[in-house]
C-alpha cells in the first residue's frame, strides 16, 4: 500500500472512504502522541468500536503496564503486546491504540499493516515532552525522569522507531490535539 501524508481534518474522510469495509485501523506513534484520545474520538466518528492494548493487557494481567514491566520485564510485555495484536487482527470494525512499542517488535508492523489501515501520528518533541512530562507516572519507560531526560528519550526512541512508524499507510500530525478533536468531531456530525 502506498504511504500518503494527510492533514488531520482528512483523516476520517479518507478513512471511511477507502478502508472501513470491515477493516482495523491501527494508531501508532510514540507514547503522547494521541493515539488513545484520537481513537476513541475516531471510533465514534467511524460508528465502530475503540480498544486500546496497554488497556487490554492490563486487564488479562489484572496489573498496569508499568508493574508488568517492572514485575516481568520489558521482553515479557512485548511478546504479550505482540500476542495482542495477533489476537485483534481477528477482529472487524475497530479502532485500535497501539502501545508506542507495539509496531516494533515481533512482526506486529506487518500484522497490523496486513489487517487495516495503519496511521503513524507523528508529533512534534516540544509537544511529545510537554504531554509525557504530565503523565510520566504511568509510563513505564519515562518514570522518575526530569524534562532533559524525557527530551533525550523522545530522541532515542524516535531514532529506534521511526522505521517501523513510517511503514504506515497514512501519517499525520498529531501536535494539535484541538484541531484533531474539532476535526474528528465535525466529520462525525455530517
Amino acid at each position: 500500500m502506498a504511504k500518503i501524508n494527510i492533514k488531520t481534518d482528512e483523516v476520517c474522510s479518507y478513512i471511511t472512504d477507502r478502508t472501513m469495509n470491515n477493516k482495523l485501523v491501527w494508531l501508532v506513534g510514540l507514547p503522547g502522541s494521541g493515539k488513545t484520545t484520537l481513537g476513541k474520538q475516531l471510533a465514534i466518528a467511524l460508528s465502530c468500536n475503540f480498544v486500546d492494548t496497554d488497556e487490554l493487557l492490563e486487564a488479562r494481567f489484572n496489573a498496569p503496564v508499568s508493574k508488568l514491566f517492572e514485575l516481568r520485564g520489558e521482553l515479557f510485555f512485548r511478546k504479550e503486546e505482540n500476542r495482542m495484536v495477533a489476537e485483534l487482527t481477528k477482529r472487524k470494525k475497530l479502532v485500535v491504540a497501539t502501545g508506542g512499542g507495539a509496531p516494533c517488535f515481533h512482526n506486529s508492523m506487518q500484522l497490523m499493516c496486513n489487517s487495516g489501515t495503519t496511521i503513524y501520528l507523528k508529533t512534534d518533541k516540544e509537544v511529545l515532552a510537554s504531554r509525557l512530562e504530565k503523565a510520566k507516572g504511568k509510563r513505564p519507560l519515562i518514570i522518575g525522569k526530569t524534562m532533559p531526560e524525557i527530551e533525550q528519550y523522545i530522541d532515542d526512541t524516535l531514532e529506534k522507531r521511526e522505521p517501523f512508524y513510517s511503514q504506515a499507510a497514512i501519517i499525520t500530525d498529531s501536535s494539535d490535539a484541538e484541531l484533531i478533536a474539532k476535526a474528528v468531531k465535525g466529520f462525525a456530525t455530517k
